[in-house]
């Protein structure tokens, strides 16, 4: 992370925040997964509510589960709190792409 690390174990995740929570303000993550580190910030940093999603590609096929197939999102309540996501994990998700 540019700024902000955090060192915690995933798993403290507020009620009503977490997976497949959409709110207000969305970003692509860039992958089609979620990396720890984002969960990790989001634990200790937002104020607001916040979660992360999928959105499947056409070709998507939950049979199948690939997963490749989907991008993924993270969404904030807040906008100042999804701004400070972003600027503090661009690194985090700008590597994603190059994976």
């Amino acid at each position: 992370m540019v700024s902000g690390a955090c060192h915690i174990m995933v798993g403290k995740i507020p009620k009503d925040c977490g997976y497949n929570h959409r709110f207000r303000y969305d970003i692509g993550i860039m992958d089609h997964g979620v990396p720890a580190e984002c969960i990790e910030w989001c634990e200790q940093y937002c104020k607001g509510k916040w979660g992360w999603w999928f959105d499947p590609a056409k070709d998507y096929d939950p049979l199948l589960h690939n997963y490749e197939e989907q991008e993924a999102y993270m969404s904030f309540q807040r906008k100042r709190d999804a701004v400070r996501f972003w600027f503090e994990n661009v690194k985090i998700m700008s590597e994603a792409q190059v994976r």
